[in-house]
C-alpha cells in the first residue's frame, strides 16, 4: 500500500483533477463515472473496449437486450427496440417487430430501415465481434416500416445473442451525410454518435470528460439522471480518492488493497461482479519464430497461472483452462492440458536454441489500463526466466488494431469479452481463418479441420452432435496452441449509496441502468 510521501503526491495529483472542492459540486440530477482512458471511437462496429461500452451502452439500444435469470444463471433476452421476435420453424428466418415509438437523438424513427442499415454497415466493416453474422446472414430485409426479417444461410441455435450484442446497436442512418471517401461515417463517428438510447453525447473533452446529456426525443426520459459525466483518472489510486472525495460517484478497476474499506463504508457499495472477461496470448502463427510449436508450448508452460490469481488480480479472478467457459456445451475442467512447469519450458527454449537462434520477441498489448502493464510485466519477467527476451510495446486501441490487421507483431497479450453464453462467441472467432485480423482471429490461427468444426457448430441444432463437435476443436487448438489462456476476471464496481437501486451482473455490469435510477441525497467530505 502507498504511505507518507507517496499518498501525499497522489492526493496532491487528485487535488489537481478535482480541484480539492473549490469546482462545482455534483448536482441533484448529474452523476460522474469514472474511465480509465481516453475513449473512441463511438462506433459499435468498430472494435470496442470496456471504456467505449461504458459511453455507448446509454447512448445506443439493440433489438433486444441480454440479463441474467438470477436463479439459473441462463441467458434472457428481453424486448429493446424489438416488441416482439419469432423464428420460423425451420430457424432459417427470424421476424421482429419494432416499437414504432422509438426515436434517434435527432428525432428520425427507429425502424426497419434503419435496422438494416446498421447490419448491412457492419458486416461491410467486419470489425466488430458481431460481424460474425456475415457467416451465417444471407440478407436482412425490412418487409415494412415496423418490420425486419432476418434470413440465414443455415439453421443457427439462436440469432438473439447476435442481435444483443454491442456491436449490433442499431446506428441512425443520417450519419452517411457525413461520409468521407466511402468509410461509412467511421471518421464522424470518431467523435459523434447516432443512437437511439436515453442519452446522447453532448460534448467532450479527449482525455478528460465526456458529457452524455437525455436524448430529449427518447420516449422513457431519465427518471432523475439527466447528466451523465465520465470523467478519466488513468491511475487507480487516484480513483480511489476522487470517489471518497465524492467527486465520484461510481468507478471500476479499483486497487485491490482499498476495495475493503469501500465494503465496510456505510456510504458506498463495493459490488462483486463474475464477468465473462477473458485475458490470453495470442501467438502470431504466420511468422517464423512462432511456426514452432516448442516456443509456443514452453510460453504456456513458464505462465504460474496461480500467481496471476493470487498476486496479479489480488484474488480478483479465476483460473481460465480455455478456450471454453464452464456450463458451455463441450466444456470440462481439464480442457487446458498446460501447468506451471519452469523447468520443462527452459529445456525446451534450450533445445530451440541450440538448433537455432532464438530472436528477441516483441509483445503488443493495449495500453488501456495499469493493470494491462502489470500483466504485460508479469509476462515479461515470466520469459526472461526461462530465457526469452521480450519487448513491450504499449499501444493505443487504433494502433493495436492496426497492428493486428496487419499482422505486424510476433505476441499479443489481449482481453475479450464474451458477450453472451453460446460457444460460438469464442470459438467462431478466435479460430476461423476467415476471421484473421481484428475481426477475432488474433493469431491468425489456420486449421482446416478445425475451421470445418467451428462452422458445422455455429448451425448444429443437436445439442449432443454440437458438444462433441466443440470438444474436439478443443482438443486441436489446445494441441496446436494458437493461445495462451490466463485468466478469467471478475469485475468490481464501487459506487455510491446515492445511486439507488443498481442491480447489476455480468452482462449489464459496465451498463448500469442510470436512465432508471433515482437519487438519493448524501453528504459527502473527504
Amino acid at each position: 500500500m502507498l504511505r507518507g510521501r507517496a499518498w501525499s503526491i497522489v492526493f496532491a495529483v487528485a487535488c489537481l483533477l478535482s480541484s480539492c472542492g473549490q469546482a462545482d459540486r455534483i448536482k441533484d440530477d448529474t452523476i460522474v463515472v469514472s474511465v480509465r482512458s481516453n475513449v473512441g471511437p463511438f462506433d459499435p462496429a468498430v472494435f470496442s473496449s470496456a471504456e467505449q461500452v461504458q459511453i455507448l451502452h446509454p447512448v445506443y439500444q439493440n433489438l433486444v437486450s441480454i440479463a441474467q435469470d438470477t436463479d439459473t444463471g441462463a441467458d434472457v433476452f428481453q424486448p429493446e427496440l424489438a416488441v416482439s421476435w419469432r423464428s420460423s420453424d425451420d430457424k432459417l428466418s427470424w421476424t421482429f417487430e419494432l416499437s414504432e415509438d422509438q426515436r434517434f437523438d435527432d428525432g428520425a424513427p427507429v425502424d426497419a430501415a434503419a435496422v438494416v442499415f446498421t447490419i448491412e454497415r457492419l458486416l461491410a466493416i467486419g470489425r466488430a465481434p458481431s460481424s460474425g453474422l456475415g457467416g451465417i446472414l444471407e440478407g436482412v430485409e425490412a418487409v415494412d416500416d415496423w418490420t425486419v426479417v432476418f434470413r440465414l444461410r443455415e439453421p443457427v441455435p439462436s440469432l438473439l445473442p447476435y442481435v444483443s450484442d454491442s456491436a449490433t446497436f442499431i446506428v441512425n442512418p443520417r450519419i452517411l451525410e457525413h461520409e468521407i471517401d466511402g468509410d461509412l461515417a467511421t471518421e464522424w463517428l470518431n467523435v459523434h454518435t447516432a443512437g437511439s438510447g436515453p442519452y446522447r453525447l453532448s460534448r467532450f473533452t479527449p482525455r478528460e470528460t465526456y458529457v452524455l446529456d437525455a436524448n430529449p426525443y427518447a420516449p422513457a426520459p431519465p427518471v432523475s439522471v439527466k447528466r451523465i459525466i465520465f470523467r478519466v483518472a488513468s491511475d487507480p489510486a487516484i480513483r480511489a480518492l476522487l470517489l471518497r472525495k465524492g467527486d465520484l460517484d461510481m468507478a471500476y478497476f479499483l486497487p485491490a488493497e482499498v476495495l475493503a474499506d469501500f465494503q465496510s463504508s456505510d456510504r458506498f457499495v463495493a459490488q462483486h461482479v463474475p464477468t465473462k472477461a477473458l485475458n490470453y496470448l495470442a501467438f502470431n502463427m504466420q511468422t517464423e519464430t512462432f511456426a514452432d510449436v516448442r516456443l509456443r508450448r514452453a510460453i504456456a508452460l513458464a505462465i504460474d497461472y496461480e500467481a496471476i490469481v493470487r498476486d496479479v488480480k489480488y484474488g480478483l479472478a479465476d483460473p481460465y483452462n480455455g478456450p471454453l467457459l464452464p456450463g458451455m456445451p463441450g466444456y470440462t475442467s481439464a480442457d487446458y492440458p498446460y501447468e506451471y512447469d519452469p523447468s520443462e519450458a527452459a529445456r525446451l527454449v534450450r533445445e530451440i536454441a541450440s538448433e537455432q537462434p532464438i530472436p528477441r520477441l516483441q509483445m503488443i498489448y493495449p495500453g488501456v489500463s495499469a493493470g494491462a502493464d502489470t500483466m504485460a510485466v508479469f509476462v515479461q519477467s515470466s520469459l526472461a526466466e526461462i530465457g526469452l527476451e521480450v519487448e513491450l510495446q504499449r499501444l493505443t486501441v487504433p494502433a493495436l488494431i492496426n497492428r493486428i490487421d496487419r499482422g505486424n507483431f510476433d505476441f499479443m497479450f489481449m482481453g475479450w469479452v464474451s458477450v453472451f453464453g453460446d460457444p460460438s462467441n469464442i470459438v467462431n472467432y478466435w479460430f476461423d481463418p476467415e476471421r484473421i485480423g481484428a475481426a477475432g482471429n488474433y493469431a491468425r490461427y489456420d486449421n482446416p479441420r478445425v475451421a470445418e468444426l467451428v462452422r458445422a457448430s455455429l448451425t448444429e441444432t443437436d445439442a449432443a452432435a454440437r458438444a462433441r463437435q466443440l470438444s474436439e476443436i478443443v482438443a486441436l487448438t489446445n494441441q496446436d496452441l494458437p493461445y495462451v489462456y490466463l485468466v478469467k476476471n471478475a469485475v468490481w464496481p464501487v459506487y455510491s449509496t446515492r445511486l439507488e437501486g443498481i442491480e447489476l451482473h455480468e452482462y449489464n455490469v459496465f451498463d448500469p441502468p442510470f436512465s432508471q435510477l433515482q437519487l438519493t441525497v448524501q453528504e459527502t467530505g473527504n
